[in-house]
């Protein structure tokens, strides 16, 4: 079973449950910007961030964020960034942060790697059918 997807408020705390196994989590990245997380089918300590306006960084406590949720005491973490569709409005990472943690719970059994992938979703289909299971609270993992 895939760990994750904690309450986002409980970065600003480094609150959050530490996961043993698999997860995949949406974080807040300076404070104006999200972006998906995931160790899934990585090393340790190796972690895939799902970024929808690629800069190929985070911010230093978007890593904290990463540290706390994996309980990593390494002094070093590896991040990498497939290749995710980017977004064309100025305000809708929040909704590619949705799709993409989406995509991991429905496709549950795919054999994820560290690699690039390429994710593309609709802009038009985003938006409606993620309002849609938010209001039917059908997005679980």
């Amino acid at each position: 079973m895939m760990g994750g997807l904690q309450m986002t408020t409980l970065g600003e705390t480094l609150a959050y449950t530490v996961e043993k196994g698999d997860f995949i989590q949406i974080i807040n990245d300076k404070r104006n910007h999200w972006i998906t997380v995931s160790n899934i089918g990585c090393k340790p300590n190796h972690f895939n961030v799902y970024d929808s306006i690629p800069s190929g960084n985070v911010s230093p406590r978007a890593i904290q964020q990463i540290s706390a949720i994996a309980l990593s005491n390494a002094k070093e973490i590896t991040l990498n960034f497939p290749t995710v569709q980017s977004q064309k409005g100025g305000s809708d990472c929040g909704l590619f942060s949705i799709a993409f943690a989406t995509t991991f719970c429905v496709q549950d059994l795919i054999q994820q790697t560290c690699s690039t992938i390429s994710i593309i979703f609709e802009d038009t289909f985003l938006i409606a059918s993620t309002r849609d299971a938010l209001v039917r609270s059908h997005v679980k993992c």
